[in-house]
């Protein structure tokens, strides 16, 4: 017989499933494979097993207490919240409750903890005081924030005693009227402020949505000529309108079925409770992106 048969012989007598290099197959004197070789490398396969399944298992043990731990410190336990910034468009305004306002049952609809924020008669100058001093709070891995800047021309210090707080074109009795900047100036203060605050949140990584009374001054619109506000058109909540614009007030004069007062010479254009029921469902279909934004 030569080698090769004799070779081929040996390795026939390994057992079946079991499979060997070259260099472990010890043959002795009188050319057979000891059992004793067999069964040393069959305990070092095993101990190798072993030894790799409890590595595997205390790297997977470990990588799961790292992601237990960073779960902990991004997730304070609390219900998602729902954060309202606003003037009186985002209130209640001469209902006895919030409970049927369009930010309570968007709250009811997102299953979100509401927090309101607004104020009636806040400008955006109070809005954005009022944000910088909740930002340590807003959660960015769940909550949502929406916010109206407000009517552009609209100042309200905070500092200044009831009564005297706000100001408005028509009430230049106010006692600080004289001292007040031009109009324009005004305006692009407050336009600025607006564009500020949806920056600050898309750096932070907080998820927000904005909405306008009024749209943004010409000279930056379109928003394909602002480079700022392109940035977060897409968290902008429009209105259905025919002609391209954000202004929502233009949208519920052309609707009196949703104003607080219809009656003539005594128009009050206030969400009544029909207009907050549908303004919710608006934001809600927007947010969730069920219907397409104009």
């Amino acid at each position: 017989m030569n080698d090769s048969a004799e070779k081929e012989k040996y390795v026939s007598q390994i057992p079946k499933g079991k499979s060997l290099t070259k260099e472990e197959i010890e043959f002795n004197s009188d050319k057979t494979i000891t059992h004793k070789n067999l069964k040393e490398i069959q305990d070092s396969i095993g101990k190798l097993n072993k030894n790799l399944k409890d590595k595997f298992s205390l790297e997977w043990t470990s990588i799961s207490k790292i992601s237990e731990s960073l779960s902990e410190i991004y997730d304070d336990g609390k219900e998602p919240k729902l954060w309202i910034y606003g003037c009186s468009m985002s209130n209640k305004h001469l209902l006895e409750t919030h409970d049927d306002t369009w930010y309570s049952l968007l709250a009811k609809k997102m299953n979100m903890e509401l927090v309101i924020r607004s104020h009636e008669g806040f400008g955006i100058n109070a809005i954005e005081r009022t944000i910088v001093t909740d930002l340590p709070d807003i959660n960015p891995k769940k909550d949502l924030v929406i916010f109206s800047p407000s009517f552009w021309h609209r100042v309200y210090i905070t500092e200044f005693k009831d009564g005297r707080r706000g100001f408005y074109p028509n009430e230049k009795n106010c006692a600080w009227y004289s001292d007040m900047r031009d109009f324009d100036e005004i305006i692009q203060m407050n336009y600025e402020r607006w564009i500020t605050i949806c920056e600050i949140f898309l750096k932070l990584g907080i998820n927000f949505r904005t909405w306008l009374l009024s749209s943004p001054i010409s000279e930056s619109y379109p928003f394909k000529n602002a480079n700022r506000i392109s940035k977060f058109e897409s968290f902008i909540l429009k209105p259905k309108l025919a002609v391209q614009t954000l202004d929502w007030m233009s949208y519920q004069k052309l609707n009196p079925k949703y104003w607080f007062c219809s009656k003539k010479g005594e128009e009050d254009y206030h969400f009544n409770l029909e207009g907050h029921k549908y303004i919710s469902e608006e934001f809600y279909n927007q947010i969730k992106g069920i219907k397409p934004m104009i």
